[in-house]
């Protein structure tokens, strides 16, 4: 009860009161970004646990099935710009073949490089799945957006105007446009 009082006051530098449910109300007599950005980050705290069970599952299956078929390791991590375009390191499971992410930053239609197992992986997103540590870890959200690699990020820096304001939020294991259509696909049918 005393934990969340204390961590809004020693991220605002004022006083705080919490009063209704986990995201309802949180802060009182502090800044409502830094009171929005907490809500933010207890839900996806609490939605990464809560869902930990089957997405422990779906990974584990995924990483046997990569050990099984193509050998070498599980895991793909790269570094990415992210939030306030600082660099992290994301985690994924491999789709590609062992040591072809070397050099190009981005993948095309029908690329050689990635495995039969690995288009299984991307088509259904089951890849992205182990970027819940990046969640728990505080770099990333669920809904957000995507995380470039740093060079990548560089060139679209340098080609788009405006392009590095996207870096004031966490990137997400998916984006929002991509949640919002998909709902609104699922609610049309």
């Amino acid at each position: 009860d005393a934990l969340l009082p204390n961590l809004v006051q020693t991220l605002e530098g004022g006083p705080a009161l919490v009063h209704g449910g986990p995201f309802g109300n949180i802060a009182h007599g502090c800044n409502s970004i830094v009171a929005t950005k907490l809500g933010l980050a207890l839900g996806d705290i609490v939605l990464t646990i809560v869902t930990l069970p089957i997405t422990g599952l779906l990974i584990g299956a995924a990483a046997l099935a990569i050990k099984l078929t193509e050998g070498g390791p599980v895991l793909f991590r790269q570094e990415r710009v992210g939030y306030r375009g600082e660099t992290f390191t994301v985690i994924k499971l491999r789709t590609m073949t062992e040591g072809s992410h070397e050099g190009q930053a981005f993948t095309e239609d029908g690329d050689p490089r990635i495995t039969p197992l690995g288009r299984w992986l991307r088509r259904y997103r089951v890849d992205e799945l182990p970027q819940i540590v990046n969640i728990l870890r505080g770099e990333m959200s669920w809904i957000g957006p995507r995380p470039e690699a740093v060079a990548l990020s560089k060139w679209y820096e340098s080609q788009i105007p405006f392009y590095s304001y996207r870096h004031i939020v966490r990137p997400g294991i998916t984006g929002w446009a991509a949640a919002a259509l998909s709902i609104f696909a699922q609610s049309s049918a």
